[in-house]
């Protein structure tokens, strides 16, 4: 909180009590803001109020900078690590209520080296004494929770004891907000629509209004199944695009709200549609009759050259040394296809040199079904869009095995085998490698971000990798990584995570892992302004490691992500635990 030595300006704290009749003022999305400005009601100071007295209508639902009586000798504490921007601080006999109305309550504050031991009364009775002690110094921390209490008004007192850890070195009392959630669900979405896009399905649906801000829940739902939560969105965004929807599927869509306070309305009525042709049906199984069918490497690049939107290329099989280099443009009714068994064998010639499948400036191209293997990277693909990399068999590989960047968007990655990658610097030996790092942005994108966005990454096997199997870097967003069955055995000497996102706004689900060499799947805040907003929803695995099934590194505090970490993940052998962070039923 802020504001307690400026609203008590001229009045004297001792021995008198001091009664605030404060508003609301921030919803619980806003806990662990930076930012000191506050848009409190008031306050109106009354001396003389006695401790633990109502001051009118007991509080509302909210994050409440300012209690309602004060007694003793308060100060005012100012950082912007605090919840408001700053806190109120007692080191002598006194305390600080809040009349309230709601079934529960909390209180932040600060942890620290000095805190000494607090007792809490709720309605008047004693009901914890809260210990605050921390070796160091912790901001915004839920040191006390209670539910349950009945519908109604209730008080809580937090008092100064005088009573310490033998641990802390002095007995002081801070107290940041206290919080009342709302335990009511937001209005139901209404107005939901489904339809075709570019390959995927498109959903969005009417704003629902509440006080606090609301963000969404997308699901799905399948003949014989129930639904599926398939997306997130953040709060204001009414629409979510369905990068992995089934193709020539009877698929219906719902959407349900969720407010500040993590309460779920119920689901919207559905939108139902039949999914067409989408980017996960472009295989190699599906590939069209030959236009051109070629033999040689210098044949191959006569037949891109000339092609065309429809025109199909297949290559014969037989062993095909050096680089296939691709730059053509078709269009999303007549993609250009290039298509090749197993049997078609892209050699690069050494694992430090070349990529077998090097494509560049490209739109709505398919490549499916063949191998490459013995190069520094396996397949790469640059500044492109509507991209479709199917059935391939890429192995024994420098670096990574597949990497979409510079700006390549709109593609899938889907039903590859990658293994054995890394095989020249671990480190830099990813499976499906999606962006670039920050450092390499201003050699690869202008120095801007490389927002290669909106790719997935479906239905993929992956294995003996050197680094990630899979890494979404920072930079990129609304990406899907789904459906993945990733082995780390006998690999992942450089990385501690099957799959790392550093993106913002991406949806990782239903992927199977086995074998770890520390967490099973990692959110990497580390870049300012990335790692945000991930959906972790229906994986499962066996970790097998010292780490936590899912690790969340966040900077800026625990929550400042956004990420939804959904309980019903299913994942074992994590020595650390199921997670970093709890998780969201």
């Amino acid at each position: 909180m802020t504001g307690v030595g400026a609203a008590l300006a001229g009045v004297a704290l001792s021995p008198f009590a001091v009664s605030f009749a404060w508003g609301v003022d921030r919803a619980p999305s806003q806990i662990d803001a930076t930012s000191s400005t506050e848009s409190r009601v008031g306050p109106s100071a009354t001396v003389g109020a006695g401790l633990g007295e109502a001051t009118g209508v007991g509080a509302a639902a909210g994050v409440h900078e300012g209690l309602g009586v004060y007694e003793g000798r308060w100060s005012d504490l100012s950082s912007r690590s605090d919840s408001g921007g700053g806190s109120a601080f007692l080191n002598s006999a006194g305390s600080a209520s809040l009349t309230f109305t709601g079934d529960s309550v909390r209180w932040l504050s600060r942890t620290t080296p000095s805190a000494g031991i607090a007792d809490v009364h709720i309605d008047g009775e004693l009901v914890a004494s809260v210990d605050r002690y921390s070796a160091t110094s912790e901001y915004q921390r839920t040191v006390f929770s209670r539910d349950g209490l009945g519908a109604g008004e209730h008080t809580i007192t937090v008092s100064w004891s005088g009573r310490k850890n033998p641990a802390s070195s002095d007995r002081n009392l801070v107290v940041d907000a206290i919080v009342v959630p709302d335990t009511g669900a937001p209005a139901v979405p209404a107005s939901v629509g489904a339809r075709r896009a570019d390959g995927a399905v498109d959903i969005d649906w009417a704003e629902v209004a509440d006080w606090s801000p609301v963000s969404y829940r997308v699901y799905r739902a399948l003949p014989g199944e129930g639904p599926t939560l398939i997306g997130k969105t953040s709060p204001g965004t009414t629409s979510f695009r369905d990068l992995g929807a089934p193709a020539r599927a009877t698929a219906t869509y719902s959407v349900t709200a969720l407010d500040g306070w993590g309460n779920e309305s119920a689901p919207s009525a559905g939108s139902r549609l039949d999914t067409g042709t989408t980017r996960s049906a472009l295989r190699y199984a599906a590939c069209p009759t030959a236009s051109a069918t070629v033999s040689t490497v210098a044949q191959f690049k006569k037949a891109v050259q000339a092609a065309v939107p429809g025109s199909v290329i297949r290559l014969a099989p037989g062993r095909y040394a050096g680089q296939l280099d691709i730059t053509a443009r078709g269009t999303a009714a007549q993609p250009v296809w290039i298509c090749g068994s197993r049997d078609v064998v892209v050699d690069g010639g050494g694992l430090s040199v070349k990529s077998p499948i090097n494509m560049a400036f490209s739109s709505h191209v398919v490549v499916t079904g063949m191998t490459a293997t013995n190069a520094l990277k396996g397949v790469t693909v640059r500044g492109s869009d509507h991209i479709t990399i199917s059935d391939l068999l890429v192995e024994d590989i420098g670096y990574e095995g597949i990497h979409l960047r510079s700006h390549t968007a709109d593609s899938t990655v889907v039903g590859n085998t990658v293994r054995r990658t890394g095989r020249l610097d671990p480190f830099y030996g990813e499976g499906v490698y999606i962006g670039s790092s920050k450092n390499n942005w201003c050699a690869l994108t202008d120095c801007e971000p490389d927002r290669s966005d909106r790719n997935a990454v479906l239905d993929n096997s992956i294995s003996e990798t050197g680094s990630d199997l899979i890494e979404a870097k920072e930079g990129t967003t609304a990406g899907l990584i789904a459906g993945n069955r990733l082995d780390g055995t006998g690999g992942m000497s450089r990385t501690e995570s099957w799959v790392k996102v550093a993106g913002n706004d991406w949806t990782v689900v239903r992927n199977s892992g086995v074998q770890s060499s520390m967490h099973g799947f990692q959110v990497n805040g580390d870049s300012p302004g990335w790692g945000l907003r991930t959906l972790l929803s229906d994986n499962d695995g066996r970790v097998d490691a010292a780490g936590y099934g899912f690790k969340l590194w966040e900077p800026d505090g625990g929550g400042t992500s956004d990420t939804l970490l959904v309980c019903g993940n299913r994942i074992s052998g994590a020595a650390a635990g199921f997670a970093s962070v709890a998780c969201t039923r």
